[in-house]
């Protein structure tokens, strides 16, 4: 996959090496992203034998929670089967690439845990080595006095940031955040280096996992208005228009077998409550729920400003909830049986606390914050990328996997390594924050709780 980035000539930089796919910052890049797999491994083995979380269950049954029962129930059953280990009519809000991507792995690995794993193991290696590009590209685009080596810093840096960032166990999970961002990463490389097709191409694919697909197309859409094109870039330009294409392929799947062309949206709506809702009250609600009665006590409830959603069966006992009960997380779970001990029917699923929605609101800020920042540099594209992003997310009922969110935004990280490059205490004191944040939200992620 690497090697296809040079044949579609959209990795091309300053290779001291030539006639080698990869250079010194590929292989940084590759050797910093191995070393951080191997972090994590340690962190899961810890899980597995010294916690009680982690004690009775298989390594791999660590890898297997939340969404992860939903991609293999779409890549085992697909759709329409009515069968799998979370199968409900919400399960259309899953986009079908990764699925995709899944089941032809397994055709080649039995196990669907492991090859949940492998495909985004070698994903998430084309995407950092995309990242390194791209960073470096960029740093010397906004530094073209700057030696060379300052750039390969400031790509080494940035795939440190990616990889310390606090959700970054779902890079190594059975999860879409590598795969989406081993297209569109290298899709938005060739965009900035005007190479249209190849961008259309890769963000087409990339807009087959995610929504954030379409964002990405936009961003790319305005990099195209504004760089000022020539005819021959005009005669490429109907390229761009491939992410439409392929979001609709599967819009018009989903007419065909429901009779609704938005039931991804439907199902978002429905299943997680992703519905437009004022800012202001959009923060209100995350802070009641953050900050609210107190932990264990939010798996079946809410928090609306001004009342209070009640699940089935009202609350038993110590203000836990009993009955079915909808976990109110975007692509947690299918409805599932909560007691008076927290049990539940469907393995992977565990309980929800405090902690990991506290992370939502300081990633919300995050958000709004790098929003400011790319309108205040007036890097339009880019603020159109992040823009769709974050204005999706803040919007909601509630915040919801904003954490994971931001592993996708790369002008972030692009952005820190560019300011952190030459700032050596700056860069050891985030890493030493946000690493340790990492693998505390591993930790909880291993143990079957919500992690963002």
């Amino acid at each position: 996959m690497i090697a296809s980035l040079d044949r579609l000539g959209i990795g091309r930089h300053r290779n001291p090496c030539p006639g080698r796919w990869l250079g010194p910052t590929d292989l940084a890049a590759l050797g910093i992203w191995l070393a951080s797999r191997a972090v994590l491994l340690i962190v899961s083995l810890y899980s597995r034998y010294f916690t009680a979380s982690g004690s009775s269950s298989s390594w791999l049954g660590l890898w297997q929670h939340w969404d992860w029962y939903r991609y293999l129930t779409v890549a085992e059953y697909g759709y329409t089967s009515g069968k799998g280990p979370a199968f409900d009519p919400d399960i259309t809000a899953f986009f079908p690439g990764f699925p995709l991507v899944l089941r032809a792995v397994h055709v080649v690995v039995p196990d669907w845990a492991t090859a949940g794993l492998l495909v985004s193991l070698v994903a998430g290696a084309v995407a950092v080595v995309a990242l390194a590009r791209l960073a470096q590209f960029e740093y010397q685009a906004r530094h073209p006095e700057a030696d060379p080596d300052s750039g390969a810093a400031a790509a080494r840096t940035s795939v440190l940031m990616l990889v310390c960032a606090p959700a970054a166990v779902f890079l190594a999970a059975g999860y879409t955040e590598s795969l989406f961002l081993a297209f569109a990463i290298p899709g938005w490389l060739a965009a900035r280096r005007g190479r249209w097709v190849s961008a259309g191409v890769l963000i087409a694919l990339a807009s087959t996992i995610r929504i954030n697909g379409l964002f990405a197309a936009a961003g790319v859409f305005v990099m195209f208005l504004t760089s000022r094109p020539r005819i021959r870039d005009w005669s490429r330009s109907p390229a761009l228009v491939l992410p439409l294409a392929a979001a609709g392929g599967y819009m018009a799947y989903l007419k065909d077998v429901t009779g609704d062309w938005l039931a991804w949206l439907h199902a978002e709506q429905r299943g997680w409550q992703r519905t437009l809702t004022n800012p202001v009250t959009a923060w209100r609600n995350s802070w009641d729920i953050a900050f609210g009665p107190g932990p264990g006590q939010l798996a079946g409830r809410i928090f609306i400003r001004g009342r209070a959603r009640m699940p089935p069966g009202g609350l038993g006992g110590r203000g836990r909830p009993v009955g079915p009960v909808r976990l109110p997380r975007p692509g947690s779970a299918p409805p599932v049986t909560v007691g008076p001990g927290g049990r539940h029917g469907l393995a992977g699923i565990g309980p929800l606390d405090q902690w990991e929605f506290k992370l939502e609101l300081l990633a919300a800020l995050v958000g709004v914050a790098l929003v400011g920042w790319l309108a205040w540099r007036r890097r339009w594209a880019e603020l159109v990328y992040v823009g769709l992003s974050v204005f999706g997310l803040v919007t909601s009922t509630a915040y919801m996997s904003i954490p994971r969110e931001m592993l996708l935004w790369w002008p972030l990280w692009i952005g820190l390594a560019i300011w952190l490059a030459r700032r050596r205490w700056a860069r050891a004191a985030y890493i030493a924050v946000s690493g340790s944040l990492m693998i505390g939200v591993a930790l909880l992620f291993f143990s079957g709780q919500w992690a963002g």
